[in-house]
């Protein structure tokens, strides 16, 4: 390699020492009289082998990182500081549907290049949050799949050279976390709520509720004589009246209504911003549909009715409790399927 400049010369090149083994030098000669281009020259010799040895390991490097970013499962892409792109391979540009070869993207920038991931076309806006010194994203892509996004700054010796993305499609998992999420909060036989998830909805409702609204009621239902029809009919049949108990209630209650089994025969209903009145004729709407409604069972036609108890939803979640379950204990004595509502004294 030779280099010319105004009068200098500069080249690097390999000699062998006393062992034969090669050292690269770098050589630069300077005419001694810049005036006299055919006088005498300057020359030095530096040795540059370690520095040699030291850029070829960094070519090798480089190819190695290039082959495994191409061929690693996931996507990745690696950007300079200035935001341009350095490299990316294939399983990106799949991911976001690019028909592009990934070679023909090196040298993008930043911006161009989220205009041809076209981002705008997401069903929701990106989630983002900040892990340590990096970004994670979640997009919703318009055909349902789930991405993140792992973006990590990469430094040398606090000097910021660029940021790697790590890219993957976590729709599978997510839909995993949702189902453990309803296994969690879901009555497996009901599909309502079960007593966890109804216990944060009262508080969560506790808390959102103010002076201006009405404050919302906690209706709790037992099916009357239930023992009766486990004992007459089956198990079985039990379990459909509950199920067809379930099918009532979301056809009756309304949107923001929340609805779930306690355990048993025991329902109880989350019903937000429903004054007295209100919540006693939404309870009462409920009533009356199980009491003219039947279930066919292996020939057999069953029959039942509920009571049902109200308390406003002011308070601590366990006095709430304590006063719907009074409320239910007074209908119960006063003669089963009827409503009650009992007042809070210290509201």
């Amino acid at each position: 390699m030779l280099r010319q400049n105004k009068g200098a010369v500069e080249a690097e090149h390999p000699f062998p020492d006393a062992n034969g083994e090669l050292h690269w030098f770098s050589i630069h000669g300077t005419l001694l009289d810049a005036e006299r281009p055919d006088g005498d020259i300057i020359w030095t010799l530096i040795d540059i082998t370690e520095r040699r040895q030291m850029e070829v390991a960094l070519s090798a490097a480089r190819v190695r990182l290039i082959e495994v970013i191409r061929h690693f499962p996931g996507g990745v892409l690696l950007e300079s500081a200035e935001g341009k792109i350095l490299v990316v391979n294939q399983a990106l540009c799949d991911l976001f549907g690019l028909e592009l070869p990934p070679d023909s993207l090196t040298g993008t920038e930043r911006e161009r290049f989220y205009q041809l991931l076209d981002l705008q076309s997401q069903a929701a806006p990106p989630e983002e949050r900040r892990q340590g010194d990096g970004r994670i994203s979640e997009l919703t892509m318009a055909d349902g799949r789930t991405l993140q996004i792992n973006q990590i700054p990469i430094r040398i010796k606090d000097t910021d050279v660029g940021r790697l993305w790590i890219a993957a499609d976590i729709t599978e998992w997510r839909e995993h976390e949702r189902n453990l999420e309803r296994l969690a909060t879901t009555d497996p036989l009901t599909g309502l709520a079960n007593r966890r998830a109804l216990l944060q909805g009262m508080e969560w409702e506790l808390r959102r509720a103010g002076p201006d609204l009405p404050g919302g009621a906690l209706l709790i239902l037992d099916l009357d004589h239930f023992k009766s029809i486990n004992d007459t009919y089956g198990h079985a049949a039990g379990d459909k009246v509950l199920v067809h108990l379930a099918h009532l209630m979301r056809s009756i209650l309304r949107q923001n209504d929340i609805a779930g089994r306690l355990g048993g025969e025991e329902f109880a209903v989350l019903l937000p911003d429903a004054g007295r009145e209100r919540a006693l004729a939404i309870a009462e709407r409920l009533r009356l549909a199980v009491e003219g409604s039947t279930i066919e069972y292996e020939g057999n036609t069953i029959a039942v009715t509920a009571s049902i108890g109200l308390a406003p939803l002011a308070g601590e979640v366990d006095e709430i409790f304590v006063l719907a379950d009074e409320a239910l204990y007074r209908a119960k004595n006063e003669g089963r399927n009827r409503t009650v509502y009992a007042d809070n004294p210290s509201v």
